[in-house]
């Protein structure tokens, strides 16, 4: 969830050390105060892990984690009709509240940072469940919503019998 991907772990079949990596990622896991990481770049993220994946044997996926709607960099459609072709499962997981949570990060000195517009008004996640049904649907994934850590959980296991 960041304007430029990030890859959270290399390619790996240690399930646990993978779910202990997804449990300590936070909004704060990427400094959004640098320059070009504001933004959410779902289309350049399903690129990198595409590219992530290649040549990849045995049984995989590509796990999404997004808390709003792509608005930089490639459209996400794109890259999942390019997922499909290397039979690279897309599992969008959408996280936060439907109702938008307000988007901040931690700045350098530990203080809470919100965006806002050029009205100055502040931004909130805005998540677009329509293309997230579209890229899991295009690709031969499945679309989750986590809106708890619960939820993630179980969204996290059902990933992990179907891979």
């Amino acid at each position: 969830f960041a304007g430029k991907p990030f890859v959270l772990s290399p390619l790996t079949q240690d399930k646990s050390g993978l779910r202990n990596m997804i449990q300590s990622t936070t909004t704060e896991s990427i400094s959004q105060g640098l320059p070009d990481t504001s933004g959410t770049n779902i289309g350049d993220a399903i690129l990198s892990a595409n590219t992530l994946l290649s040549g990849a044997t045995g049984d995989h996926a590509i796990i999404l984690l997004t808390d709003g709607r792509a608005n930089i960099g490639i459209d996400p459609i794109i890259s999942a009709e390019e997922s499909r072709t290397l039979a690279n499962p897309i599992y969008p997981i959408a996280i936060g509240s439907s109702s938008g949570t307000l988007l901040s990060y931690i700045d350098g000195n530990g203080i809470r940072q919100y965006f806002y517009d050029t009205k100055h008004e502040p931004l909130k996640a805005d998540i677009d469940e329509e293309v997230l049904q579209k890229l899991a649907s295009i690709s031969h994934g499945k679309y989750l919503r986590a809106g708890d850590a619960l939820s993630f959980e179980k969204g996290i296991e059902e990933i992990g019998k179907t891979v």
